[in-house]
């Protein structure tokens, strides 16, 4: 057997979750748009039949029926146009403001949400793509046995933000003057390749997170959410994937970022 090709193949449908037809390969979702339309097209017929030109009424029954099936068909990035038509209504008639309050976390990095707790683990990545195909089989194999040991949700975020090099930047021009030479010359033709990448294009840092949940009291210490959490980094790590716990700190942090996102860059600190 070829060991550079992944024994692993599945068949995905096109669209997993599209509803089941109906009628006529419909929807009943799309049925609910179109049947309106329908409805008000037989009705203008009947009223109208004789005292408005044939012409006219076909033009309007094209036109209603059209834009209903249009509605009821279309999509865009996966949502159907009636539902994102439901979304941008409702983002018009609710506030755009919010005032986000931090939850309460322990020291430990237990998130506590009422009647449930959550715990947030930093993962990095393996270069699946650079493995052979027994490699591949094998990182499959014990990712499906983690997913399998997994008792209650989890989430998986990618996060991207804006990378800020001036920190970076900044310590490596005030180390420059205690450098040789030609050191110095390589040290500053870095640092002005560094200016032209920051000035000229849109730097991003991507961080992986897998947040692990579970219930409990008011009085639950989250022990036992911490012992599964502890136990998917040693699962991570037999895949090549570092990770680790954020403690209460670090959780606080990022939950902050997460909620104001558009005021956070980061930094080559935040990677380490």
């Amino acid at each position: 057997m070829d060991q550079d090709v992944s024994t692993w193949h599945a068949r995905i449908p096109t669209d997993i979750d599209r509803p089941e037809p109906v009628l006529w390969n419909l929807t009943a979702r799309q049925l609910l748009v179109i049947a309106p339309a329908g409805l008000t097209v037989w009705g203008l017929f009947s009223l109208l039949m004789g005292h408005v030109p044939l012409w006219l009424l076909g033009a309007v029954a094209v036109v209603l029926l059209g834009l209903a099936w249009v509605l009821a068909c279309g999509r865009k990035d996966g949502i159907g146009l009636d539902h994102m038509a439901w979304l941008i209504a409702r983002w018009k008639v609710t506030p755009h403001h919010r005032h986000p309050e931090l939850p309460n976390i322990d020291g430990s990095g237990v998130v506590n949400l009422d009647d449930r707790r959550a715990v947030v683990l930093e993962c990095g990545s393996t270069p699946f793509h650079l493995s052979s195909g027994e490699e591949q089989d094998q990182i499959l194999a014990t990712f499906a046995s983690f997913l399998d040991s997994l008792t209650a949700p989890v989430q998986i975020l990618v996060q991207r933000r804006p990378m800020d090099l001036t920190p970076h930047l900044d310590r490596l021009r005030s180390g420059i003057p205690g450098l040789p030479a030609e050191l110095r010359r390589a040290a500053r033709a870095h640092a002005a390749f560094l200016d032209h990448l920051q000035d000229h294009h849109d730097l991003s840092s991507h961080r992986v997170l897998l947040v692990m949940t579970g219930t409990g009291t008011r009085h639950d210490d989250g022990g036992a959410l911490l012992s599964r959490a502890e136990d998917a980094v040693s699962q991570l790590d037999a895949l090549g994937v570092r990770a680790r716990v954020l403690d209460g700190a670090d959780a606080e942090r990022l939950i902050h970022a997460s909620l104001h996102p558009h005021g956070t860059a980061t930094t080559e600190e935040d990677h380490r």
